[in-house]
């Protein structure tokens, strides 16, 4: 059964928001307390007198209920008539309405437009929204570059969540060391406000040393710190290094706890490591059949590891009926994800006639692709099949294995 720490690709899809959040949700506009109802009377007075400022106070009071009855129409309305004032904060508010249909009917163009012109008018949380759909293409041309301005503008407001989207930017593909340095930079920045996400990455660079000096357990504390505020890759990764025992002592009971809130929230990688603890009575007592149902979970929500392990728990009879046909197809897809080990087996599969029929050519194709990965177990079944297949036999499947590959795995047939 196969276990991995969370790659970083995977952690920065976890981080990268592909569309706007809605302003109030973090913005801190309303009162902590009731506001008394003349302060209420005195806000509709003004608004209704064309004040700019108190028709923004009332969307957010009524889009909260905040001192008035809840009523999400009457919000947009309010945000409406102040952003048409030139109000921008109000412009990027009504944007998150519009977009996201919450008092009037949905319209993404006129939300962009909303977002362009907050973003205009240099308000920090408008600058974001704006670099979200430029980046994303949401109902307008993508251009990364343009977006990294508009993070970049709103990052030096000091707007987390904008310091964080430059630095998931800066740092991906082929980042150059300056561009990861500043990427780490940023997402300090982020975190120190108490960012969740950016905790989460900047957590991921000190595990790996990317942009600073690997440290371990100041990867930790800033995992810790994420998943307490509820980060589901954070509360994976404390999982992972409780299990491992990386910077703290070796706990699988803890390791379980971590692992259950992070899969509660969706993470595939924590329901994936939910089912090893069950299936093999690490932190709880063994239950095959709950491993079986955790591999599930993570294979249909699309995770490989999972899939391959719960295609082992079929090919074995593990927790579940032994069924071959199914291994096949849990194998297969998990193969066609990259993973090695599910390469190899499928072609076991392939080369025994097991659940499939017996095709010595594409069992001898898979243990390539699992040999290319640096599987040890396709590294050697390859060499052995190698040498009873006949020369066209060997070229065609290696013919296949070069498609494969050079299709990211589209082509595999």
């Amino acid at each position: 059964m196969t276990l991995t720490r969370i790659s970083l690709t995977a952690l920065m899809l976890a981080a990268l928001a592909t569309s706007p959040i809605h302003a109030q949700d973090a913005a801190s506009d309303a009162t902590s307390e009731a506001p008394a109802q003349a302060e209420i009377d005195a806000l509709h007075a003004k608004a209704e007198a064309g004040d700019a400022d108190a028709q923004l106070d009332l969307g957010v009071r009524y889009r909260n209920g905040d001192g008035v009855e809840q009523d999400r129409v009457r919000s947009a309305g309010y945000y409406r008539a102040s952003a048409e004032q030139g109000n921008a904060r109000a412009m990027a508010y009504y944007g998150d309405v519009l977009w996201g249909g919450d008092g009037v009917e949905e319209d993404g163009p006129a939300a962009v437009e909303m977002y362009r012109r907050s973003a205009d008018a240099g308000f920090d949380y408008g600058q974001y929204s704006y670099g979200l759909v430029l980046e994303n293409g949401n109902y307008i041309e993508a251009d990364l570059a343009a977006a990294t301005r508009q993070y970049r503008l709103a990052a030096e407001q000091g707007h987390a969540p904008s310091q964080r989207a430059l630095a998931n930017v800066l740092s991906r593909g082929e980042a150059t060391d300056a561009a990861i340095s500043e990427a780490v930079t940023w997402y300090r920045a982020a975190a120190e406000q108490g960012d969740v996400r950016a905790q989460a990455q900047l957590g991921y660079h000190y595990d790996e040393g990317l942009g600073v000096e690997k440290d371990v357990e100041e990867a930790m504390a800033l995992y810790l710190s994420a998943a307490e505020g509820g980060n589901r890759t954070a509360q994976y990764n404390v999982g992972y290094n409780y299990q491992h025992g990386i910077a703290v002592d070796k706990d699988w009971s803890e390791a379980v706890r971590w692992y259950r809130l992070s899969a509660d929230q969706g993470d595939t990688d924590a329901m994936n490591s939910l089912g090893y603890a069950y299936d093999n009575g690490e932190g709880v007592e063994t239950d095959k059949v709950e491993g079986v149902r955790f591999y599930r979970l993570s294979a249909e929500n699309g995770n490989a590891a999972g899939m391959y392990n719960l295609g082992v728990s079929y090919d074995f009879g593990d927790g579940v009926a032994k069924d071959d046909k199914a291994a096949v197809r849990w194998y297969r897809d998990a193969a066609v994800l990259g993973h090695a080990t599910a390469q190899n087996n499928l072609g076991t599969m392939y080369q025994d006639g097991t659940g499939v029929r017996r095709n010595p050519m594409q069992a001898y194709k898979w243990y390539l692709l699992a040999a290319e990965q640096g599987e040890q177990l396709g590294i050697d079944n390859s060499e052995i099949l190698k040498s009873q297949l006949t020369s066209w036999q060997r070229k065609k499947a290696e013919s296949l294995a070069a498609t494969c590959t050079a299709t990211n795995f589209a082509d595999c047939d």
